[in-house]
């Protein structure tokens, strides 16, 4: 669903989302969807995956797609893809279009960032949780991707003038 520059924050997956992923991540139907690290457990943290859900429907003509193999969630502008959610095994992922050189560097600061999952290396990222990626990062992250993708399309398809809408967001 598309949304304005000032539409309200959505609230991320459904719950029945979230435990429908929980399940998918554990490998049982009736696994428990309890989100705190337990001694032994691994962590299921879908704070990425619903922060950055939440920033990529408020960008202007992003529209958000279920791919029909596997358990993608897929977000597009004027029909190119600019993020993806999946489960890894183990552990839900957020995968962004990233400028190479922002890639390399994104990777050595944040031990939580790695090379694109199933994407080009060079020009995409992958975020897994971990705690060390915080809602503020995942935002900028999200609307960088959206405004390459934007850029990469003709004038008249693109729904918002890139350096306008940066310098938008770097004022608010």
């Amino acid at each position: 669903m598309s949304r304005g520059p000032g539409a309200c924050r959505a609230q991320g997956p459904s719950e029945s989302e979230r435990d429908r992923a929980q399940r998918r991540l554990s490998g049982a139907s009736g696994a428990s969807t309890n989100t705190n690290i337990q001694e032994g457990e691994m962590q299921h943290d879908m704070r990425q995956q619903e922060w950055s859900a939440s920033r990529a429907e408020e960008l202007p003509g992003a529209k958000r797609t279920h791919q029909s193999t596997g358990d993608w969630e897929v977000w597009k502008v004027g029909g190119k893809v600019f993020m993806l959610q999946t489960a890894m095994p183990g552990e839900p992922v957020v995968i962004l279009k990233a400028d190479p050189s922002d890639a390399v560097s994104l990777r050595e600061a944040h031990r939580e960032i790695t090379p694109g999952y199933h994407m080009n290396k060079t020009h995409w990222i992958t975020l897994h949780p971990g705690g060390g990626i915080d809602a503020g990062l995942v935002d900028e992250l999200v609307t960088e991707s959206y405004l390459l993708v934007v850029e990469g399309l003709p004038k008249q398809q693109r729904p918002v003038d890139p350096e306008t809408f940066r310098l938008a967001q770097l004022r608010s």
